[in-house]
C-alpha cells in the first residue's frame, strides 16, 4: 500500500508522473536541443588539384560516396590525433565529423571536408588557435607526422599494427563516440589524404607500401574459399576471375578517368579494394 506518506517510487511499474500526457491520440512527439558555444576547425583538399583522383561524391553511386564519407572520417580522426598532440590534450577534448561544403561564388562543386570542434562547455580556444597557425606551422603539425617519417605515419605502419589491423582499430582509429563510424573507417585511406594534401600529384596505390602486405593476405585467402578463382597484377591493376565472375580491383580515391585509362571495365567490372577488404572478397558488389 502506498499513501501520501509513502509515495510511490519512480522506478515502480505503477507510478504515474505528474503533469505527462499519456492520452496516444494527444500526444506530441518533440525534440529537444541545446546549443553551445565553441570553436570550429575546417580542413579540406583541393579536388581540382589532380585529374587522377577524386574526391568528390558520386551521389549517383552510393558505394563510392560512402567510401569518400569513410576516407575523410578516417583523415579527420588522424588530424585530430595530430592536433591533440599539438596541443598536448586528450584526443576526446576533440571530436571530428564529415560535411559536404556546398557551391557558391567561390566554389564551382561540392567540397568534401571534414571539421573539429571543441568538447568543452563554451570551448577552450582549441580550434581558433589551430586555425590562427600559419601555412609553414599547418605543415607541421597536421601533414608531416602523417607522412613517412612522422610519429603517427611510423606507429600506423609499423608491423605490429599494420600486421593486425585490416581497416581500423581501437589503437588507430576507432573509439566509443565514433561507433556509427566504425565499418567504413581505414586508416591506409586516411594516409592516403594525408599524402594527397601535401602532394598535388600523389596517385594513392593498393599494391604498394603500406597497402600490399593487407592486399596480398586476403587475396590468399579469398582464393582459398574460391579454389576456382585466379588473379593477376598488370600496371597496379589486379584482376580476378571465378568460375561465376571476374572483376578488377580499384581504389576509391581513383578518378573515373584514370579507372578507364587503364582497365576495359565493360570486360572487368570494378569493385572498390576497401570493399572486399572489410568482407574478405565475400559477397562484393561491382560499380555500375
Amino acid at each position: 500500500m502506498h499513501s501520501k506518506e509513502h509515495p510511490i517510487p519512480w522506478f515502480s511499474p505503477d507510478y504515474t508522473p505528474k503533469f505527462f500526457n499519456l492520452d496516444p491520440e494527444t500526444e506530441e512527439k518533440v525534440v529537444l536541443i541545446s546549443t553551445k558555444v565553441t570553436g570550429v576547425f575546417e580542413a579540406a583538399i583541393n579536388n581540382q588539384c589532380n585529374e587522377n583522383i577524386c574526391v568528390v561524391p558520386n551521389f549517383e553511386n552510393p558505394l563510392q560516396s560512402k567510401e569518400i564519407q569513410g576516407a575523410f572520417l578516417s583523415w579527420g580522426t588522424l588530424i585530430r590525433k595530430c592536433a591533440a598532440a599539438y596541443l598536448d590534450v586528450e584526443t576526446n577534448e576533440l571530436s571530428v565529423n564529415y560535411f559536404l561544403r556546398g557551391k557558391d561564388e567561390t566554389e564551382t562543386e561540392i567540397r568534401p571536408a571534414i571539421y573539429l570542434i571543441e568538447n568543452l562547455e563554451n570551448g577552450a580556444g582549441y580550434t581558433n588557435h589551430l586555425g590562427s597557425m600559419n601555412d609553414k606551422e599547418k605543415y607541421k603539425a597536421f601533414i608531416e607526422p602523417l607522412l613517412k617519417g612522422g610519429e603517427v605515419y611510423e606507429k600506423l605502419t609499423s608491423d605490429s599494427h599494420k600486421n593486425k589491423c585490416d581497416c581500423s582499430c581501437y589503437d588507430c582509429l576507432r573509439d566509443y563516440y565514433n561507433q556509427q563510424s566504425h565499418s567504413i573507417l581505414n586508416w591506409r585511406l586516411g594516409l592516403d589524404l594525408a599524402h594527397i594534401s601535401a602532394d598535388e600529384k600523389f596517385i594513392p596505390q593498393y599494391t604498394t607500401g603500406y597497402w600490399k602486405n593487407v592486399v596480398d593476405t586476403c587475396l590468399k585467402g579469398y582464393k582459398h574459399e574460391n579454389p576456382t578463382a585466379t588473379t593477376k597484377e598488370e600496371n597496379g591493376i589486379i584482376y580476378v576471375e571465378t568460375n561465376e565472375m571476374k572483376f578488377s580491383l580499384i581504389h576509391p580515391l581513383w578518378s573515373k578517368n584514370y579507372i578507364e585509362s587503364k582497365i576495359n571495365v565493360n570486360v572487368y567490372p570494378t569493385v572498390f579494394i576497401t570493399q572486399f577488404l572489410r568482407n574478405f572478397g565475400k559477397d562484393v558488389i561491382v560499380n555500375k
